[in-house]
């Protein structure tokens, strides 16, 4: 049995709307630098500084690491006492980011960002909360830094070093 051309015409059409990208968080975000630093005391203790998230989106699911860093994104300002956390569990759906991860003290924490756009840039915009939902910060903003699918490969490859 040969396929006919609608058969065929409608296989296509399923494949490619099938592996179209629509709305996304790969890429890296970061906290603005003009901003007043970050201050995550409630999570890592002294920590005051600036925030990256190095995502990657397969589906609804997300992977990647939260970096953290001083006074600048350069490895050689990472925040020392904890670095980095992997985000576990994350998942984009409706708009809404949501991501848990383990802090250098073992205390787990839960990311609720929704997605938006300030006119210049991809917005993240959300809170850090307990375990409970209760927000332990302010609100705070990523910005997408360059184009989505775009993270560089020592970004992906740094990893986070052991306890």
């Amino acid at each position: 049995m040969i396929p006919s051309k609608i058969q065929v015409l409608g296989c296509l059409a399923v494949i490619l709307l099938g592996c179209s990208s629509g709305p996304n968080v790969d890429g890296v975000w970061q906290t603005p630098s003009s901003d007043t630093p970050v201050s995550l005391d409630a999570l890592f203790p002294g920590y005051d500084g600036r925030l990256q998230l190095a995502l990657g989106q397969y589906g609804k699911d997300v992977a990647g690491t939260l970096r953290l860093y001083t006074t600048a994104f350069s490895l050689s300002h990472q925040f020392e006492t904890c670095p980095c956390a992997y985000v576990e569990r994350g998942e984009f759906q409706g708009n809404v980011f949501t991501f848990s991860f383990e802090a250098c003290g073992g205390n787990r924490f839960i990311g609720v960002f929704e997605k938006g756009d300030d006119g210049d840039n991809e917005t993240l915009r959300g809170v850090i909360q307990d375990e409970k939902g209760v927000p332990l910060t302010e609100e705070l903003t990523f910005a997408r830094v360059g184009d989505d699918n775009q993270i560089l490969e020592e970004e992906l490859n740094q990893g986070c070093p052991a306890d």
